[in-house]
């Protein structure tokens, strides 16, 4: 295992919360602030990931029907920003989270540690449209959109990492930390050492 999987950095952070009555509020929420990207949706009955191409939403293959009562969570995510939305009851709740250079004048100054979390799969395969199946001898298979591009830096044993920002909290005057927030950047190639 590497030494250099987690990395602390600063960043200027704006946080929003989001309270979503209806699919289309939802999607015009995604639309107003994502261009491109990525997305992970858990509903009742399946979790797929998919990909953000001028404001919409696109699964891979499939053309699921995103219905207000089966989502349960949703990432939409880029380098930059992460709308996190979750059910609480019968409405979905959430926050808006962009991450600015440090030296931006909008913002709070924040701490994170970014980590590397290893996707389901010991085999990636390439499925066209820049999409790769990750899968094992048994079980499931998380289609995904990212490619990887150096095969050679890959770690054989798990393909695809995701890039994770944890937010550290001081707490009791700056006795104590915690992780407050965390908020999904980007896929990278397992072994990778830059976003």
């Amino acid at each position: 295992m590497s030494d250099n999987l987690l990395k602390t950095g600063k960043c200027k952070a704006i946080i929003d919360t989001v309270e979503i009555n209806d699919i289309p509020e939802l999607l015009e929420i995604i639309q107003k602030n994502f261009e491109s990207g990525f997305v992970f949706a858990f509903f009742k009955d399946k979790a797929l990931f998919g990909r953000v191409v001028d404001g919409k939403i696109k699964f891979h293959d499939t053309e699921y029907d995103i219905s207000f009562p089966m989502l349960e969570e949703m990432r939409v995510f880029n380098k930059k920003k992460e709308l996190y939305v979750y059910r609480k009851n019968q409405k979905l709740s959430g926050r808006l989270r962009e991450d600015r250079e440090i030296n931006n004048e909008e913002g709070s100054e924040v701490e994170y540690v970014r980590s590397e979390i290893a996707l389901w799969g010991t085999t990636a395969k390439d499925v066209g449209e820049n999409w790769t199946e990750l899968f094992e001898d048994r079980g499931i298979r998380l289609t995904i959109p990212f490619v990887p591009n150096n095969r050679n830096k890959i770690n054989p044993h798990h393909p695809v990492h995701l890039v994770v920002h944890s937010y550290i909290e001081y707490l009791n005057n700056n006795i104590q930390a915690s992780y407050s927030d965390a908020r999904w950047v980007a896929f990278t190639e397992g072994g990778e050492e830059n976003e």
